[in-house]
This record gives C-alpha cells, sequence and structure tokens, in this order.
C-alpha cells in the first residue's frame, strides 16, 4: 500500500466520501418514499447502509490484480475511506436502530 499517495487525494478523497454517503442515503430515501416504507425506514435506512467495509476491500484488492498501477492509486483512498465509516459507522447504525424502534437507549 503506497500511503505517500494520500494526502494528493486529498479533494478527490473528500468528494468520494461525500458522494457515497449522500448517494446511498438518497437513493434509499426515494426508493422507499416510492414504495411507502413508514417515515422511520425513509428517513434512516440510507444511514444504516454505510458500514460494508468487506465489498470496498474486495474491490481493492481485484483493482490491485487486474492494473496494479491504478490499484497504487485507488487502495489509500478507499482504504482511508473504510477506516472513516468503519470509525463512525457503528454509532451512526446505533442511531439509526434508536430512531426507528428497532433498540432502546440505554442509560449510563
Amino acid at each position: 500500500m503506497h500511503l505517500e499517495f494520500l494526502p494528493a487525494l486529498g479533494l478527490a478523497g473528500f468528494a468520494y466520501l461525500i458522494a457515497r454517503v449522500a448517494g446511498k442515503v438518497l437513493g434509499i430515501y426515494i426508493i422507499a418514499r416510492w414504495k411507502k416504507y413508514s417515515t422511520e425506514v425513509t428517513n434512516y435506512l440510507g444511514i444504516g447502509i454505510v458500514v460494508q467495509a468487506g465489498v470496498a476491500i474486495g474491490l481493492v484488492e481485484s483493482v490491485s490484480k487486474v492494473n496494479p498501477e491504478l490499484g497504487d492509486i485507488v487502495t489509500p483512498l478507499i482504504l482511508a475511506s473504510v477506516l472513516i465509516y468503519e470509525t463512525f459507522g457503528p454509532p451512526l447504525i446505533k442511531y439509526v436502530l434508536i430512531k426507528v424502534g428497532d433498540a432502546k437507549a440505554v442509560e449510563e
């Protein structure tokens, strides 16, 4: 992995993070409204599917095998995004589950 490429991907990396989340949230929202799902599902399901590291890591491996030069460029971007999603994803999923009523908040 070539971490020296990571700073060069700053704007592209940020755009990727935002576009991926926005695409999932907006796509789920549109389909859920179209299918007349509950307000809870419509508003929160998109956030709940942001965390999916296995697919992204598999994609990086496949790209690196087929095109090592491209793999050197996208690997830091994808793996950094996985790190961010896997760090912030679990608290978001907890929030979603509480909001839709599938879990209860635990008082500390």
